[in-house]
């Protein structure tokens, strides 16, 4: 079983766990972990760990940026857990956490994080309007 924490700046974590929530129906391997201003990354960090300890499984931790405060201190954590599968993704977006929660049954962390990282790649696109259709003008005005 793979576990996934959520973290960020903010409440970043709690929007994609709603919006996660929203669209799979899907939260039982869902952790959330904020990181607001009034905290400090003592706090963070107790907090990341209270979370390490209450997921089953391999530990899976989305977290918004690489080089945050969530980053770098998931990063501490996951070498000070040797003990624990633990594997630390930046750059968490919606499409993520849904290939994660959708992914994970039957999978390894090992296995599940290239299709994370493939499919964050794929997700991201510019709309570009396609050409505009018309009709033909046949001379009769549109009658």
């Amino acid at each position: 079983m793979i576990s996934i924490i959520l973290t960020g700046h903010g409440s970043f974590a709690e929007g994609l766990y709603s919006a996660a929530k929203l669209i799979t129906g899907q939260t039982d391997a869902l952790l959330c972990v904020t990181f607001p201003e009034s905290d400090s990354t003592e706090d963070l960090r107790e907090k990341l760990k209270a979370a390490i300890d209450a997921a089953e499984g391999e530990v899976l931790v989305l977290a918004d940026m690489m080089g945050g405060s969530p980053f770098k201190e998931s990063v501490l954590l996951r070498a000070a857990l040797p003990e624990r599968k633990i594997e630390v993704v930046a750059g968490a977006s919606v499409p993520m956490v849904i290939s994660a929660l959708l992914g994970r049954d039957g999978e390894s962390l090992n296995s599940l994080i290239p299709h994370l990282l493939e499919g964050a790649k794929f997700a991201i696109r510019q709309y570009v309007p396609a050409a505009a259709v018309t009709a033909p003008d046949d001379g009769d005005e549109g009658i």
